[in-house]
Protein backbone atom coordinates (compact mmCIF):
# COMPACT_ATOMS: atom_id res chain seq x y z
CA UNK A 1 0.00 0.00 0.00
CA UNK A 2 3.04 1.98 0.82
CA UNK A 3 4.12 1.75 -2.42
CA UNK A 4 0.78 2.70 -4.21
CA UNK A 5 1.05 6.00 -2.07
CA UNK A 6 2.17 8.71 -4.98
CA UNK A 7 3.84 10.95 -2.10
CA UNK A 8 5.82 8.29 -0.77
CA UNK A 9 6.92 7.02 -4.11
CA UNK A 10 7.62 10.76 -4.77
CA UNK A 11 9.72 10.90 -0.91
CA UNK A 12 11.51 8.01 -1.87
CA UNK A 13 13.09 9.11 -5.49
CA UNK A 14 14.12 12.10 -4.19
CA UNK A 15 16.04 10.38 -1.07
CA UNK A 16 17.44 7.99 -3.97
CA UNK A 17 18.41 10.96 -6.13
CA UNK A 18 20.13 12.43 -2.86
CA UNK A 19 22.21 9.17 -1.47
CA UNK A 20 23.17 7.94 -5.55
CA UNK A 21 24.47 11.57 -6.14
CA UNK A 22 26.57 11.62 -3.22
CA UNK A 23 27.49 7.39 -4.18
CA UNK A 24 28.37 8.72 -7.47
CA UNK A 25 30.36 10.99 -6.43
CA UNK A 26 32.26 9.02 -3.38
CA UNK A 27 32.38 5.58 -5.65
CA UNK A 28 32.83 6.68 -9.09
CA UNK A 29 35.54 9.42 -8.87
CA UNK A 30 38.28 6.85 -10.37
CA UNK A 31 36.03 5.67 -13.41
CA UNK A 32 35.43 9.55 -14.59
CA UNK A 33 39.19 10.13 -14.03
CA UNK A 34 40.21 6.75 -16.01
CA UNK A 35 38.02 7.59 -18.66
CA UNK A 36 39.15 11.28 -18.83
CA UNK A 37 35.65 12.97 -19.14
CA UNK A 38 35.52 16.67 -18.44
CA UNK A 39 33.68 18.55 -15.79
CA UNK A 40 30.74 18.54 -18.13
CA UNK A 41 30.73 15.15 -19.46
CA UNK A 42 31.17 13.89 -15.72
CA UNK A 43 27.70 15.46 -15.15
CA UNK A 44 26.44 14.08 -17.95
CA UNK A 45 27.24 10.89 -17.40
CA UNK A 46 25.57 10.82 -13.85
CA UNK A 47 22.32 12.32 -15.08
CA UNK A 48 22.48 9.16 -17.45
CA UNK A 49 23.32 6.45 -14.32
CA UNK A 50 20.89 8.74 -12.13
CA UNK A 51 17.90 8.31 -15.15
CA UNK A 52 18.72 4.66 -15.38
CA UNK A 53 18.65 3.84 -11.74
CA UNK A 54 15.54 5.99 -10.69
CA UNK A 55 13.56 4.43 -14.20
CA UNK A 56 14.04 1.07 -12.78
CA UNK A 57 13.37 2.24 -9.04
CA UNK A 58 10.02 3.14 -10.13
CA UNK A 59 9.37 -0.32 -11.75
CA UNK A 60 10.60 -2.04 -8.91
CA UNK A 61 7.97 0.03 -6.74
CA UNK A 62 5.23 -0.83 -8.85
CA UNK A 63 6.15 -4.52 -9.36
CA UNK A 64 6.44 -4.68 -5.05
CA UNK A 65 2.45 -3.18 -5.38
CA UNK A 66 0.88 -5.57 -6.86
CA UNK A 67 -1.30 -8.12 -4.87
CA UNK A 68 -4.71 -10.32 -5.25
CA UNK A 69 -5.19 -12.19 -8.19
CA UNK A 70 -2.93 -11.85 -11.27
CA UNK A 71 -0.30 -10.35 -9.25
CA UNK A 72 2.42 -12.98 -10.07
CA UNK A 73 1.51 -12.34 -13.79
CA UNK A 74 1.56 -9.18 -13.57
CA UNK A 75 4.82 -9.17 -12.03
CA UNK A 76 6.45 -10.99 -14.88
CA UNK A 77 5.31 -8.27 -16.97
CA UNK A 78 6.94 -5.97 -15.26
CA UNK A 79 9.95 -7.89 -15.05
CA UNK A 80 10.26 -7.62 -18.85
CA UNK A 81 9.57 -3.49 -18.50
CA UNK A 82 12.44 -3.22 -15.95
CA UNK A 83 14.99 -5.19 -18.00
CA UNK A 84 13.70 -2.92 -21.38
CA UNK A 85 13.87 -0.08 -19.40
CA UNK A 86 17.63 -0.42 -18.24
CA UNK A 87 18.30 -1.89 -21.54
CA UNK A 88 17.48 1.73 -22.87
CA UNK A 89 18.88 3.61 -20.58
CA UNK A 90 22.39 1.63 -21.03
CA UNK A 91 21.78 2.24 -24.84
CA UNK A 92 22.00 5.96 -24.02
CA UNK A 93 25.38 5.64 -21.91
CA UNK A 94 26.71 3.76 -24.42
CA UNK A 95 26.06 5.78 -27.42
CA UNK A 96 27.88 8.60 -24.84
CA UNK A 97 30.41 6.79 -24.24
CA UNK A 98 31.52 5.17 -26.85
CA UNK A 99 31.96 1.07 -27.04
CA UNK A 100 35.42 1.11 -25.59
CA UNK A 101 34.84 3.60 -22.78
CA UNK A 102 31.42 2.11 -22.60
CA UNK A 103 33.33 -1.67 -21.89
CA UNK A 104 35.45 0.07 -19.19
CA UNK A 105 32.17 1.76 -17.68
CA UNK A 106 30.79 -1.80 -17.70
CA UNK A 107 33.97 -3.62 -16.15
CA UNK A 108 33.64 -0.53 -13.24
CA UNK A 109 29.89 -1.24 -11.89
CA UNK A 110 30.52 -5.57 -11.96
CA UNK A 111 33.16 -4.69 -9.17
CA UNK A 112 30.76 -1.66 -7.57
CA UNK A 113 29.68 -3.97 -4.72
CA UNK A 114 33.13 -4.59 -3.64
CA UNK A 115 34.68 -1.51 -4.50
CA UNK A 116 31.58 0.01 -2.18
CA UNK A 117 32.53 -2.08 0.68
CA UNK A 118 36.37 -1.50 0.57
CA UNK A 119 35.97 2.14 0.82
CA UNK A 120 33.79 1.60 3.89
CA UNK A 121 36.16 -0.45 5.32
CA UNK A 122 38.86 1.95 4.55
CA UNK A 123 36.71 4.98 6.07
CA UNK A 124 37.25 3.20 9.43
CA UNK A 125 41.14 2.78 9.55
CA UNK A 126 42.95 5.74 10.31
CA UNK A 127 46.19 7.00 12.23
CA UNK A 128 48.61 3.89 11.68
CA UNK A 129 46.43 1.71 10.63
CA UNK A 130 45.35 3.71 8.05
CA UNK A 131 44.95 1.68 4.76
CA UNK A 132 47.91 2.65 1.77
CA UNK A 133 47.08 2.88 -1.63
CA UNK A 134 48.82 0.20 -2.71
CA UNK A 135 46.85 -2.24 -0.10
CA UNK A 136 43.62 -0.62 -1.14
CA UNK A 137 44.86 -1.33 -4.77
CA UNK A 138 45.58 -4.79 -3.76
CA UNK A 139 42.69 -6.05 -2.13
CA UNK A 140 40.52 -4.19 -4.53
CA UNK A 141 42.11 -6.11 -7.42
CA UNK A 142 42.12 -9.29 -5.06
CA UNK A 143 38.26 -9.16 -4.28
CA UNK A 144 37.27 -8.37 -8.23
CA UNK A 145 39.02 -12.05 -9.23
CA UNK A 146 37.41 -13.76 -6.18
CA UNK A 147 34.19 -12.86 -6.56
CA UNK A 148 34.37 -12.85 -10.56
CA UNK A 149 35.46 -16.65 -10.53
CA UNK A 150 33.03 -17.77 -7.55
CA UNK A 151 29.96 -19.43 -8.98
CA UNK A 152 26.79 -18.93 -7.25
CA UNK A 153 24.16 -21.63 -7.47
CA UNK A 154 21.57 -18.33 -6.52
CA UNK A 155 21.02 -15.62 -8.63
CA UNK A 156 18.90 -13.47 -6.12
CA UNK A 157 18.63 -9.69 -7.49
CA UNK A 158 21.50 -7.65 -6.80
CA UNK A 159 23.03 -10.70 -4.77
CA UNK A 160 24.10 -13.94 -7.44
CA UNK A 161 26.39 -14.32 -10.29
CA UNK A 162 23.36 -13.43 -12.69
CA UNK A 163 20.98 -11.29 -10.59
CA UNK A 164 19.73 -10.41 -14.54
CA UNK A 165 17.87 -14.06 -14.44
CA UNK A 166 15.24 -12.51 -12.33
CA UNK A 167 12.04 -12.47 -13.81
CA UNK A 168 9.50 -11.24 -11.60
CA UNK A 169 8.56 -14.36 -9.77
CA UNK A 170 9.24 -13.59 -6.21
CA UNK A 171 8.16 -16.50 -4.49
CA UNK A 172 10.17 -19.17 -6.19
CA UNK A 173 13.58 -17.14 -6.02
CA UNK A 174 12.80 -15.44 -2.68
CA UNK A 175 12.10 -18.77 -0.96
CA UNK A 176 13.78 -20.33 2.52
CA UNK A 177 16.10 -22.94 0.86
CA UNK A 178 17.55 -20.47 -1.87
CA UNK A 179 18.28 -17.30 0.59
CA UNK A 180 19.59 -19.74 2.74
CA UNK A 181 21.67 -21.41 0.10
CA UNK A 182 22.84 -17.86 -0.96
CA UNK A 183 23.96 -17.02 2.56
CA UNK A 184 26.13 -20.12 2.66
CA UNK A 185 27.85 -19.33 -0.75
CA UNK A 186 28.31 -15.76 0.40
CA UNK A 187 30.47 -17.39 3.50
CA UNK A 188 32.42 -19.37 1.35
CA UNK A 189 32.82 -16.20 -0.70
CA UNK A 190 33.77 -14.41 2.12
CA UNK A 191 36.08 -17.10 3.75
CA UNK A 192 38.35 -16.37 -0.22
CA UNK A 193 38.29 -12.90 1.15
CA UNK A 194 39.56 -13.12 4.43
CA UNK A 195 42.01 -15.61 3.07
CA UNK A 196 43.21 -13.29 0.46
CA UNK A 197 43.34 -10.28 3.35
CA UNK A 198 45.73 -11.63 5.60
CA UNK A 199 48.69 -11.61 2.86
CA UNK A 200 47.71 -7.77 2.67
CA UNK A 201 46.98 -6.26 5.98
CA UNK A 202 48.68 -7.31 9.33
CA UNK A 203 47.72 -7.33 12.92
CA UNK A 204 44.96 -4.35 13.47
CA UNK A 205 44.37 -3.74 9.79
CA UNK A 206 43.52 -7.28 9.20
CA UNK A 207 41.65 -7.49 12.69
CA UNK A 208 39.33 -4.86 11.66
CA UNK A 209 38.87 -6.34 8.04
CA UNK A 210 37.92 -9.87 9.87
CA UNK A 211 35.69 -7.80 11.74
Amino acid sequence: KLFNDPAMRDAIKTQQKAVLGSMYDKNYQKLFSDLRLTPEQTKTLKELMLDKQLAASEAGMSMFSEEGEGATTNRLEMAKQIKATTDAADAKIREFLGDSNYAQFQEYEKGMADRMALNGFKDQLTGANAMTLDQEQLLSEAMGDLRRNFKFTTDLPGAGSQPEKFNGDLASMFNEETINKHFEEADQLNQQYLAKAKTIFKGEQYDAFEK
